[in-house]
């Protein structure tokens, strides 16, 4: 009889351990591989750049510029126009011009002026304006006199020594070397200077650099163009209507239009004319000042796409705005001693509402009608009425 061998319970324990001991000793399952990283690409922005090859540094170095100034309050810095920046003021860099600003840091609140002998520097270089240059040095020739540069130049001038003054004042506006060229020097210490003549010829150096590196350029590159757009204003009365300005923000004693102080000439006039862009103000109707403007610069959207960072460190914030998309408003309203602006971009173009802060008691000349604070409570709804307006003209 043949018998069958039965494992033991240790052995068959010894099985189940193993077979237990593998089931745990199986591998785990691979993690899933991380999503990938998606960086967008910012799309390019269309943008005007200046039309010139050099930059401030090189026409007007900040050391010879600080030597001739003197020494003021504090030492001359480049000032950064972007946030400060108007829709109207852009009109000179949508042209291509080269805008070169020096100052010495001094603030000052509003509704009062700078403080006496503040030291500026002013650079503004525009291209294709010959015509509007010489109507400009033909305006004040009898007065300045000829200039040495020729017929198409008005100065080297200076001021300030023989007349006594605390600080002096030069200016040079020229077309010259295929460029329409104004220099305006302000808050120069003149302890140095025995005369007019001799702070002249220290100006002369500035002015003989800038001219001789234009000189040396290469042709300049074509004008920037506009996008085009469906709506366009060419007045005042395009964005807003009288009665409906007054109506909006409370203030029935004042008018609104474009205001000009002295005839319209300059590189401000030519380029605000050759672009149709509009500073109008909201002024008071029974004395001078005004309660704010609503300033438009067409084809100005890539200033608002470029400028936002600026107004975002300013305290901007994203605001609704019937008629406009998500992100075509920007207000900066919260400080009550600063402007209340609101920037917008309508079809292309870029629109700045911006209302003053209400005056101290020191100023006597605002009529005591006029409501600031029921003006800045209205900017979003003075927004929505320029927006209709722009948008009912395409």
């Amino acid at each position: 009889m043949t018998r069958r061998r039965v494992p033991s319970l240790a052995a068959a324990l010894l099985i189940i351990a193993c077979f237990a001991g593998c089931t745990a000793e199986a591998p785990e399952p691979s993690p899933e591989p991380p999503a990938p990283v998606v960086v967008e690409t910012p799309i390019p922005i269309d943008a005007p750049s200046p039309r010139f090859a050099a930059d401030c540094e090189a026409l007007a170095p900040l050391a010879q510029l600080q030597a001739f100034v003197g020494s003021g309050v504090g030492a001359l810095r480049a000032v950064d126009r972007r946030a400060s920046l108007a829709p109207d003021q852009a009109a000179l860099d949508q042209l291509g011009g080269l805008m070169c600003d020096w100052d010495d840091g001094q603030a000052w609140p509003a509704w009062q002026g700078p403080p006496e002998g503040r030291q500026t520097v002013r650079l503004h270089l525009v291209r294709d304006g010959a015509e509007a240059a010489q109507t400009y040095v033909d305006t004040y020739a009898a007065e300045i006199g000829t200039s040495a540069y020729g017929p198409t130049a008005s100065g080297p001038r200076c001021t300030g020594v023989e007349y006594d003054s605390p600080s002096g004042y030069c200016h040079f506006d020229a077309w010259l070397s295929n460029a329409w060229i104004e220099l305006s020097v302000s808050g120069i210490v003149l302890d140095d200077f025995a005369s007019d003549g001799e702070a002249v010829a220290a100006f002369t150096v500035l002015t003989d650099r800038i001219v001789e590196t234009l000189a040396a350029e290469p042709s300049p590159s074509a004008a920037w163009t506009a996008p085009v757009s469906a709506s366009t204003a060419t007045d005042c009365e395009h964005l807003a209507s009288i009665d409906d300005v007054q109506t909006i923000t409370g203030n029935a004693e004042t008018w609104f239009g474009l205001y000009w102080d002295g005839p319209r000439i300059g590189q401000y006039s030519f380029a605000t004319a050759a672009v149709g862009a509009l500073s109008c103000a909201i002024g008071f109707a029974e004395s001078e000042g005004s309660l704010g403007a609503v300033s438009y610069l067409p084809g100005g959207d890539w200033a608002f796409a470029t400028l936002g960072d600026d107004w975002a460190a300013q305290g901007g914030v994203v605001t609704p705005i019937a008629g406009l998309g998500d992100g075509d408003a920007v207000l900066r309203c919260s400080d009550p001693l600063d402007d209340c602006v609101l920037d917008l971009r309508v079809d292309r173009h870029w629109v700045r509402i911006s209302i003053m802060p209400a005056p101290p008691e020191t100023v006597t000349y605002v009529p005591e009608s006029i409501d600031f604070e029921a003006a800045r409570a209205a900017v979003v709804p003075l927004a929505e009425n320029i927006v209709a307006n722009l948008l009912a003209t395409a």
